[in-house]
């Protein structure tokens, strides 16, 4: 699963990592079908991200570089395959590149799936 992918960015002093798979999981599935068909743009990303982040003061566009250049290579670690979503940095644009994902995200109860999705944080 995307959102067990690395502990992104490092703890720092005795704070947890930023672990940005699973903020950004939660931002695609919170914008729904609406926010991702026509991609999401990277600076909406960080600021949605930013938003409601533990450790929204921390998350700095570098971050946000690793994380999105690094969709396709965490996506095969976890043996997502095909791929689900990539980031077009030519364009600074999240998208949907499995077009399954889009009946998916159009007709799945978002809110009982984001419920289901636990937080790094409460890792234990």
């Amino acid at each position: 699963m995307l959102i067990a992918g690395h502990a992104s960015g490092g703890a720092k002093g005795d704070r947890p990592p930023l672990y940005l798979p699973y903020y950004l999981v939660r931002v695609v599935l919170e914008g729904g079908f609406d926010a991702i068909a026509n991609g999401m743009r990277r600076n909406d990303l960080h600021d949605r991200i930013r938003a409601f982040h533990h450790r929204g003061e921390d998350v700095r566009p570098s971050d946000m570089s690793n994380l999105l250049g690094g969709l396709a290579n965490l996506q095969a670690v976890k043996s997502i395959s095909p791929p689900i979503i990539d980031y077009d940095s030519q364009n600074r644009l999240l998208q949907v590149v499995d077009s399954t994902f889009y009946f998916f995200i159009k007709n799945a109860n978002l809110r009982e799936i984001l419920e289901a999705i636990p937080n790094p944080l409460n890792a234990g």
